[in-house]
């Protein structure tokens, strides 16, 4: 070994462990670095997912605030609602119906909307009074939703524009069923078209 190498030799033992160092030192930030870059990336997630949740409740309850406008909302129908119903009843013609309705604001407002419908397509309005308490001329009842009535006895002439009535108002999303009334004495020939309640 030459003297120079001899006295170069503790200057590069000094290098070299400086550069250990200086490596050991990179490697241990590079460590600390990853180290924060994975909780930032675990915040992040847990922050994502928190969001996720409480976006998940807000909708939640948006679509429990909509289920209960609409529960409160009074019946109604859409001009296109109400033309579905009319050509859906009006190949039967004229037909005689006579109106009964609860005495809640929302079902007489919805009564005279079908009875519009109903004056379109040609029908008349014959009240025969099936209670003992009337609404002007419509017969006051207590029932929930919408019911069309046909006595037995003429069941078999006018099943078809009956069912045909309740179909398109449940096709439209109006709670009704074709039901018959309580027998009387004279049964007239007509189709009762009875409001109740809207259902809760």
């Amino acid at each position: 070994m030459s003297l120079g190498d001899y006295l170069a030799k503790p200057f590069q033992r000094r290098i070299d462990a400086a550069r250990e160092a200086e490596i050991a030192q990179l490697t241990k930030d590079s460590h600390q670095a990853q180290a924060r870059i994975a909780e930032a990336q675990a915040n992040m997630a847990d922050a994502q997912a928190k969001a996720a949740e409480a976006n998940r409740i807000a909708e939640e309850e948006r679509l429990a605030r909509i289920k209960i406008e609409q529960r409160l909302a009074p019946r109604t129908l859409t001009i296109e609602q109400q033309q579905r119903i009319v050509d859906k009843i009006k190949p039967f013609g004229r037909q005689d119906y006579s109106p009964g309705v609860t005495n809640q604001t929302e079902a007489i407002e919805f009564l005279r909307m079908m009875e519009r419908i109903l004056q379109v397509v040609g029908w008349h309005r014959n009240f025969i009074p099936i209670a003992d308490i009337n609404l002007g001329e419509a017969s006051l009842i207590n029932a929930s939703g919408i019911e069309v009535q046909v006595a037995p006895k003429y069941l078999d002439d006018l099943r078809s524009v009956a069912t045909a009535l309740a179909s398109a108002l449940q096709g439209e999303g109006i709670t009704t069923k074709l039901t018959a009334p309580l027998e009387r004495d004279a049964n007239p020939k007509v189709i009762y078209v009875l409001v109740g309640e809207k259902p809760r």
